[in-house]
């Protein structure tokens, strides 16, 4: 298990992210917000999935080192949405 920042549960907090699962161990590791699901990765990766989950073996987006500070978390945010778009273009084109 990938050992998150301590403030992670806030940031996702004001980032508005909710919990996949209610479990108080792995909720934090599986959060999603607008339709898009997130994880964290065995391997220090923060993942987004490609906007049509299945599961992630056929979901990949995009993946980013885990941020350390709030403000590359909320940064982050908006670069692995980013990031996946143009992989989906790239898939699709």
């Amino acid at each position: 298990m990938t050992k998150l920042p301590k403030q992670w549960k806030h940031w996702l907090k004001l980032g508005h992210f909710k919990y996949c699962s209610s479990d108080r161990k792995w909720g934090p590791y599986y959060p999603y917000r607008n339709g898009r699901n997130y994880r964290v990765s065995d391997k220090g990766k923060w993942q987004i999935d490609d906007g049509d989950f299945d599961r992630w073996a056929n979901s990949f987006g995009a993946e980013i080192p885990i941020p350390q500070t709030e403000a590359d978390f909320l940064g982050a945010i908006g670069l692995l949405e980013v990031l996946a778009e143009e992989r989906l273009k790239e898939l699709r084109g």
